[in-house]
């Protein structure tokens, strides 16, 4: 078990670079990337490469999590792993009532409307 929490541990640092970019705030209704454009001053080229590199990382990204299922599956019981998908799939739900909740937050606080 702590070799699957490993797992998906390490699978959870990969997270894109877009990702890193909408951290910093700013405005609700610009993409992480036209924030960190503004932030770095990037050249429209630039902008292009780091796109093209975020989409490749999100490609090896999703590669590395199927592939890492695959290996766990292959570990596990046919009861462990149905136990193992019903775990997913309420930490699925857990986290998309969190992100609703999130956005209702920010509707309320008057920030912007989601989208």
């Amino acid at each position: 078990m702590r070799k699957l929490f490993s797992i998906l541990a390490f699978t959870a640092m990969l997270a894109p670079a877009a990702a890193l970019a909408g951290a910093a705030g700013g405005d609700a209704q610009q993409s992480p990337m036209d924030r960190m454009a503004e932030q770095l001053g990037l050249t429209e080229q630039q902008q292009s490469e780091i796109e093209a590199i975020i989409e490749e990382q999100q490609q090896k990204q999703m590669a590395l999590r199927q592939e890492t299922q695959e290996q766990i599956d292959e570990v596990l019981t046919d009861d462990q792993r149905a136990k193992l998908e019903e775990i997913q799939q309420q930490r699925q739900e857990q986290m998309r009532r969190r992100m609703e909740e999130m956005q209702k937050q920010r509707g309320e606080s008057g920030g912007a409307e989601p989208r």
